[in-house]
């Protein structure tokens, strides 16, 4: 019985491990004038949430808020590592309403990349329009 309580405190500790970092690694985002980190920062935000759905929409709505381009950018691939594959209606939305509205022309981009990610196991998508 201890070692399943233990098994189950240790998993918890993990997860605030895992929030905790991603809370540092924005952070430290956001505060940086380096942009060459902030790139690597941004791309490194969105390869951790790969396959994590729901649990990264606070992060990407905390991204796409934010006045740096960057950042926004980052908003945008993390949005779709995290629902890759899925075809996720929710997602394509968001990531449609960035690709025409935007100002910078790297994050409508970004968000037309994003596209492809989560829709690139449906197939029958592009086969309607031939």
């Amino acid at each position: 019985m201890l070692g399943k309580n233990f098994k189950t405190q240790e998993i918890k500790d993990e997860k605030e491990k895992e929030r905790r970092s991603f809370l540092l690694l924005s952070q430290y985002a956001q505060e940086t004038q380096h942009e060459k980190i902030l790139r690597g920062l941004a791309v490194g935000i969105a390869f951790t949430m790969y396959g994590r759905l729901e649990e990264a929409d606070p992060l990407v709505t905390s991204l796409c808020a934010d006045k740096d381009p960057i950042l926004r950018r980052s908003g945008m691939y993390t949005l779709a590592m995290a629902y890759c594959g899925t075809g996720n209606n929710q997602a394509i939305r968001k990531l449609l309403h960035v690709a025409v509205s935007d100002v910078n022309d790297d994050v409508r981009r970004a968000a037309v990349t994003g596209l492809g990610f989560l829709l690139f196991r449906h197939t029958n998508l592009s086969k309607a329009q031939r």
